[in-house]
C-alpha cells in the first residue's frame, strides 16, 4: 500500500515541476533555469546529509514508523502547497519542492529498511518485486487521473494547470499512505525511556560520523550500488 502511495508523487511531482516552474517564470524575472537547478542540486544535497540522522533519530527512539510517518507527511504538506506558493513566488514554490523531495526520500530510504523484517531472506526478492509492481500500478493510475484532468486544457496552457495535479497527487499520496502508515506501526519496537532516547541519539550520530569517516572501509556495499541492476535501494 505505501508503495502505491508514494508512487503517487514521485511520477507526478519530479518529472513535472520543472515544466511548472518554467512556465510561470515572468520575462526579465527570477533566472528560472538557474534557480530550478539549484533546487534540484540542493534537494540532492539535503537528502543525503538528512538521511543518516534521520535514522539516527529513528534508532533513538526505536519508532521506524514515527519518522516514517513525519518524512512522509512532510512531503505531502509541501507537495499540497506548491500551487498555493506558485501565487507568491517562483522561489517559495523551488522552497516547497525541495521539502517535499528531501521528505519522500527520507521516507522511501525508511521504508525499505523494513523489507528485512517483513520476508524471510528466501522471499525478499520477491516481496520487493511485488512492492515494485504495486508501485508501478500506483503510478500508471495517478498519471491516468492526471491525463483525464488536463484533457479539456488548450495545449499551450497545460503546464500552467499542473499546480492541480500536484495537489491531486498530494492528496492521494495522503490518503493511501494512512492505512499504510498504520499496518507498519505495529512492527517498530517499544519506545525507550528519554534518558534512554538522548543517549542512543548521541550513539547513533557517533555511528553515523565513524561510518561516514570510514566510508572505504565499506567496499563491498560500494560494489553493490555500482552495480547496474541497482535502483533506488533495490535490485532491479
Amino acid at each position: 500500500m505505501f508503495d502505491v502511495a508514494s508512487s503517487t508523487y514521485i511520477a507526478i511531482v519530479p518529472p513535472f515541476f520543472g515544466l511548472y516552474f518554467m512556465s510561470l517564470a515572468e520575462p526579465g524575472g527570477v533566472p528560472a533555469g538557474a534557480v530550478w537547478g539549484a533546487t534540484v542540486a540542493l534537494g540532492l544535497m539535503a537528502s543525503g546529509v538528512l538521511a543518516p540522522i534521520a535514522g539516527a533519530v529513528t534508532d533513538a527512539i526505536a519508532c521506524r514508523a514515527c519518522t516514517l510517518r513525519v518524512a512522509s507527511y512532510i512531503c505531502v504538506a509541501a507537495t499540497v502547497l506548491i500551487p498555493v506558493a506558485a501565487d507568491h513566488g517562483l522561489l517559495l514554490a523551488a522552497v516547497l519542492f525541495l521539502v517535499a523531495q528531501t521528505g519522500y526520500t527520507i521516507a522511501a530510504s525508511l521504508y525499505d529498511s523494513y523489507l528485512v523484517d517483513i520476508a524471510p531472506a528466501a522471499f525478499r526478492g520477491r516481496a520487493s518485486g511485488f512492492g515494485w509492481a504495486l508501485g508501478m500500478f500506483g503510478g500508471i493510475a495517478v498519471v491516468g487521473i492526471a491525463l483525464v484532468m488536463i484533457s479539456s486544457v488548450p495545449a499551450a496552457t497545460q503546464t500552467r494547470h499542473l499546480g492541480a495535479i500536484f495537489l491531486m497527487s498530494g492528496v492521494a499520496f495522503g490518503v493511501l499512505a494512512i492505512p499504510a502508515l498504520s499496518a507498519l506501526h505495529g512492527i517498530s519496537s517499544s519506545v525507550q525511556s528519554a534518558r534512554g532516547r538522548t543517549e542512543a541519539l548521541i550513539a547513533s550520530l557517533r555511528q553515523v560520523r565513524a561510518t561516514l569517516a570510514g566510508w572505504r572501509t565499506h567496499s563491498n556495499a560500494l560494489r553493490a550500488l555500482n552495480r547496474p541492476g541497482f535502483r533506488g535501494g533495490r535490485f532491479v
